[in-house]
């Protein structure tokens, strides 16, 4: 399955949660926002599937060794420091004066590895464990 699979098929349990609580209130005189009681039946439905998604994208990370280092940006997984999205494995962007004849950054000795593209520079050297393909954008209505 994929993210986007799994995105869809959760909008679509959200909304039937919220249909079935709708039903509930209107049967059982309910008004939101002031019966504690709807609120602790909100909190059990989405925790099911809140657990249901944890369980889901925790499947969708795939072991370090098999990432992609073809510029691709990916989501990377640290031991110690979590999620790190939108990584790529290749050197951070970089500009050199006049077509690189003047350049005295060490840039260019640098060994390629992970970097994080919303700092421009390398991330850990080491402690990446997993990575996931990147999600989808969301679909946008084109106005005319």
């Amino acid at each position: 399955m994929t993210s986007d699979d799994l995105v869809a098929r959760l909008r679509d349990r959200e909304q039937a949660a919220w249909l079935k609580v709708a039903k509930l209130a209107g049967e059982h005189g309910v008004r939101y926002r002031t019966n504690a009681a709807l609120v602790a039946f909100l909190a059990a439905i989405f925790e099911d599937e809140r657990a249901a998604l944890t369980a889901a994208l925790a499947k969708m990370w795939r072991p370090i060794e098999s990432a992609p280092k073809n510029g691709d940006m990916i989501d990377l997984y640290h031991e110690e420091f979590g999620r790190w999205p939108d990584c790529y494995w290749g050197m951070p962007e970089h500009t050199c004066g006049e077509a690189g004849q003047y350049c005295d950054s060490e840039w260019h000795s640098e060994p390629e590895g992970w970097v994080c593209s919303a700092s421009n520079t390398h991330a850990f050297s080491d402690g990446f464990t997993h990575w996931m393909p990147r999600h989808a954008p969301p679909e946008t209505e084109v106005k005319g």
